[in-house]
This record gives C-alpha cells, structure tokens and sequence, in this order.
C-alpha cells in the first residue's frame, strides 16, 4: 500500500513558534533495550500516568501540547486506546517521539498522533495483539495464533493439489480418484496438529485483532484533519494483514509512504535531550514511566535541583515507583556535541 505522503500544515518555523507559545507537557513512556519485566501498555501504568496529569495539568486543553517520548514492544490494545483518550483529554496537540521501536499496541497509540518523530533507525510494526496462553505460559502474537489455522489450512489444501497432479503423472489413476484419496492424507496429516491448537486462544486472537483495528480506526478519525473511513480502513487493514511476521520493522520511508504524519527527528526541537535521555535508559535496561509539567522550549533550568523529583525505574515487575515533576532529568541533559540523530541504542 503507497501512497503521497502528508504535508504539514504550516512551516516547521510556525509550529515551533505555535508550540512555544504553548503550555508543554512531557509524557515519557519506556521500555528500556533488554528489559524483560511488563511493559507500560498495561493497566497499571495507565492508572498511574492518568492521576499524574489531573494533578499536574492545570491549564485549558486547547492551550497545552503533549510531548511523548516511546519506547516499547507492545501490550493491551486497550491500554493504548485508553492512553490515547487520555492525551487528548488534556492537550489540543499530541506528538510521539519515536525511540529504537513502538512495535504493536504502541504502533496503535501511534495512530492517533498529530505528529510523529522518528530517527531514520526507528521502527513501528504491524498492528498485533498480545494473548496468554495457557499451554505456553506467557502472552503470544495474535497476529501468530490467528494465522497458523489459516497457514494449516493453505498447507493441507496445496499438498492435496500438488500431490495429486504428480500422483497422476506417475501413476496414471484418474484424478477424480486420486483427489478424494489425498485429500484424505492431508486432512490425516494435519490433524495432530490441529488438535493441539486451543480455539478458545484462535478466538481470542481473532477478536483481539478485530479490537485492535477498530481502534485504530476511531483514532485516526479524531485527528485534528481526520483520516475518512474508507481510507482509515484501507491502512488498518494492511497494518493488520499485509505483514510476514510481528517483528516485522516499518520504517521511516514506509511510514511516511502509507500516508502517516511522520517528521525526522532532527527537526523536534529538543531531540538531544531524548537521545541522552534514551541511551541512559537503554543502557540501564529499566522501564520509566511518568510526566513532567510544562515548560517552554528551549529554557535552561539552572534551579533543577530545586524542581520536585523522584526517580520513575520500574521495579522488578516494571511497576512505576514514583512521579517525576520539573526540569530535564539527571539523564536527559543536551550532550556536549550533537551529531546526525539516530534511535537511542542503535
């Protein structure tokens, strides 16, 4: 699927001039590289971050621009809607600020963005659903269990048709003969294997990805130029069907071709700071997740020391430990020298 891609709807000079004059909020949710505890598309960190910006946004909506800065590999579809919903509630503008990757339900929250900002290395991915399984003990791609009936099904039918053209070649049986015996075979063949999927798990999968899509519909027509239905569910579609594999990366030039908002990340204003701050968690492998109040653009704070704050790495299960509130953190300052920006780790 291609297509032209968005053009902005005024000057990168205008809008950093729009958003200066703005009240800014920083939103920072983070799965550091290697990290392998739960992630921040979950309940609890919803919760979390919703009563932080009740208590910390006190300005009209219409005025405030959210910043958020992501990294993550997915989750609950839902708790990306609701995130999402949550943004919007309490800023005019949202803009995402892309790190290594938003694969999945991060991918989804992505959608209802007005901007996205991503370094050439960055990457998004095919929109999944993550559902537990029992057998497994853990939580597996929707995208994963929703196909491999459909892959069992492709695979007994080519073996019962290409078998049987060369059956007949080699034989000489009639092929209404040899059809119904290797259809047989293959329904024989497949069997044992079908017998070990959980359709209860098929289901879930299914309807996990039909959820999934539909939310992403509904974002995409809350934009502040909402995508039409016909076209939101032309990408949607592809996002869901048009992709080998969950990992599969989307890249900058792909995103923008599919018609999505994407910026380079050398044009958000305070990309040297993310790149600090993403190679400091990175390198941590720690999960963070909290806001910051706002603040202009570009405004030194020399009394940080000062600001309210308290450290938000996960614990050992990811859970949040605290609300960070002021200036840039200790791992966010401007690096000595800025070079061409890339995704944090990469």
């Amino acid at each position: 699927m291609t297509g032209e891609p968005l053009e902005p709807d005024h000057e990168p000079e205008e809008e950093l001039e729009a958003q200066a004059a703005a009240n800014r909020y920083l939103v920072t949710l983070w799965e550091g590289l290697g990290y392998d505890g739960e992630g921040v598309m979950r309940f609890g960190c919803f919760l979390h971050l919703q009563e932080t910006l009740r208590e910390v946004v006190d300005t009209p909506r219409e005025e405030n621009v959210i910043d958020v800065w992501l990294q993550s590999y997915g989750g609950s579809a839902h708790e990306a809607y609701r995130y999402m919903l949550l943004f919007r509630e309490h800023a005019a503008t949202v803009r995402v600020v892309v790190g290594q990757h938003a694969k999945s339900a991060a991918t989804l929250m992505i959608l209802g963005a007005d901007t996205i900002y991503m370094a050439p290395t960055s990457d998004l991915g095919p929109l999944d659903a993550q559902v537990w399984s029992e057998e497994e003990g853990r939580a597996i791609s929707a995208l994963d269990i929703a196909r491999s009936i459909e892959h069992l099904a492709y695979t007994a039918f080519d073996l019962a048709l290409s078998g049987g053209g060369v059956f007949h070649e080699i034989t000489g049986i009639p092929r209404r003969e040899v059809l119904p015996a290797l259809l047989s075979f293959s329904s024989d063949f497949v069997q044992p294997i079908v017998a070990k999927l959980e359709p209860s798990s098929i289901y879930r999968a299914s309807s996990q990805l039909n959820v999934a899509q539909e939310y992403a519909q509904r974002l995409l027509s809350m934009l502040a130029e909402p995508w039409s239905e016909r076209k939101a569910k032309i990408l949607t579609d592809h996002l869901v069907n048009d992709y080998p594999d969950h990992g599969f990366i989307i890249s900058f030039d792909e995103a923008e071709a599919l018609d999505l908002p994407v910026r380079p990340l050398k044009e958000y204003e305070n990309w040297p700071i993310f790149a600090a701050m993403g190679e400091a968690l990175n390198g941590q492998g720690r999960t963070v997740q909290g806001s910051t109040w706002p603040e202009p653009a570009g405004e030194d704070h020399e009394d940080d020391e000062e600001s309210e704050s308290a450290d938000h790495s996960g614990a050992a299960d990811g859970t949040p430990t605290g609300t960070e509130k002021g200036g840039d953190s200790e791992d966010g300052g401007h690096p000595e020298s800025a070079d061409e920006p890339r995704a944090p780790g990469a």
